[in-house]
């Protein structure tokens, strides 16, 4: 299967252990993993890691205003597009 997890904060990072468990759990018996996260400062838009794919979301404008136009909340319009972009390109089973 292909399994995505959403989280709000740039991976990789301390408080995602439950991310990183989920990733080697899920990897080990065979599936697909992906995550999906906001980007951090010098991080790139995908990178692969040992259990799979991280998709990082990219802000397009610079400053606050790009910071609030882009910010990882769950109602905000622009992130729900681009999840459902993502989400059909990578034809994902399920999403965590």
């Amino acid at each position: 299967m292909k399994i995505g997890c959403i989280t709000r904060h740039s991976y990789p990072t301390a408080q995602e252990v439950r991310v990183a468990k989920f990733a080697e759990t899920l990897h080990s018996h065979g599936h697909d993993f992906f995550i999906f996260c906001p980007a951090g400062d010098q991080q790139g838009a995908v990178e692969t890691f040992e259990y799979g794919e991280i998709i990082r979301f990219q802000s397009r404008l610079p400053g606050i205003i790009g910071k609030l136009i882009y910010s990882p909340i769950p109602t905000n319009p622009v992130w729900i597009k681009w999840f459902r972009d993502q989400f059909r390109k990578f034809t994902l089973d399920v999403v965590i």
